[in-house]
């Protein structure tokens, strides 16, 4: 990545972790019992302290839910994001600036979960959706990921033909 593109990259990616943080900040310090309709029916103000850790810990309990469990699936999602980030750099993949936009959510919504894990104990969530679950920015991140990686896996098809997912996995478990 050349390295003015690859400053915006980290921009967006300080502005996202920051804001992210900071809005749970000020939520936790302000407005933990304020509770209003955004759009009635589909979108509610509604902050918890999310001690569950995540959508998948809230709906399977215990083990999903464990603080050391979490911990072991945040260092195993960090080892596969940096060995994926390196083997873009490796390889030379050129991502291009909606790949770059791609990788930078992903990578503030893991930040931004990490932290919550560590430092909030759980999360700060304050939107619930439809009555049926509560989430924060940093879920918005990672569904904007998944969103954009969907996109590109229907209309950028391309890209992914340029991806040797053998050569990917020898890699990330250093077989080379």
């Amino acid at each position: 990545m050349e390295k003015g593109k690859s400053k915006k990259a980290i921009i967006l990616f300080i502005v996202l972790v920051s804001f992210d943080q900071l809005l749970k900040l000020y939520i936790y310090k302000n407005h933990m019992d304020l509770r209003f309709n955004i759009i009635p029916g589909i979108l509610k103000f509604y902050p918890i302290q999310n001690t569950s850790y995540s959508y998948i810990g809230a709906v399977f309990g215990k083990v999903f839910a464990n603080y050391l469990f979490n911990i072991f699936t945040r260092l195993l999602s960090a080892y596969v994001i940096l060995r994926t980030i390196s083997y873009i750099k490796y390889r030379k993949i050129n991502l291009g600036r909606f790949g770059r936009v791609t990788l930078v959510f992903l990578v503030s919504g893991f930040i931004c979960s990490t932290i919550d894990v560590l430092v909030w104990k759980g999360s700060i969530d304050f939107v619930e959706l439809f009555n049926w679950f509560i989430f924060d920015t940093k879920d918005l991140y990672l569904t904007i990921f998944i969103i954009i990686i969907l996109y590109s896996m229907l209309f950028k098809k391309d890209f992914w033909n340029n991806i040797d997912t053998d050569d990917w996995e020898k890699y990330m478990f250093f077989k080379k």
